[in-house]
């Protein structure tokens, strides 16, 4: 189970509040999945019932940290479109996250 998670928007007007949130969630999704989000998004565009998912959001920007190959938490960045996700992933990297071992489209195994 993840240990923390970041998330990273810019602001705190109403605006900033949604982005916050939604940063949160994808660094929620890219922890509990141990993979990016973007991953879950092109999961939810081949099999929408992927939407239903709690606490989940198929959209780049969430990239999760590894440590010792296990994965502890998450950083989720939202408010600069595109590099939502480049952005979460220099923050990963800044705190030693190593990659996942389990590629973007690999399906889940049992622990």
């Amino acid at each position: 189970m993840p240990a923390g998670i970041c998330s990273i928007s810019n602001g705190p007007t109403a605006t900033g509040r949604t982005r916050s949130r939604w940063a949160t969630l994808k660094a929620r999704t890219a922890a509990l999945r141990e993979r990016p989000s973007s991953a879950f998004a092109k999961r939810v565009a081949e099999r929408p019932g992927f939407l239903a998912v709690p606490n989940c959001l198929g959209v780049p920007g969430g990239v999760p940290i590894i440590w010792e190959a296990e994965c502890i938490g998450g950083v989720g960045v939202s408010g600069i479109g595109e590099n939502d996700e480049p952005v979460a992933q220099a923050g990963a990297d800044a705190v030693g996250s190593e990659k996942p071992k389990r590629s973007e489209t690999s399906r889940r195994r049992p622990r």
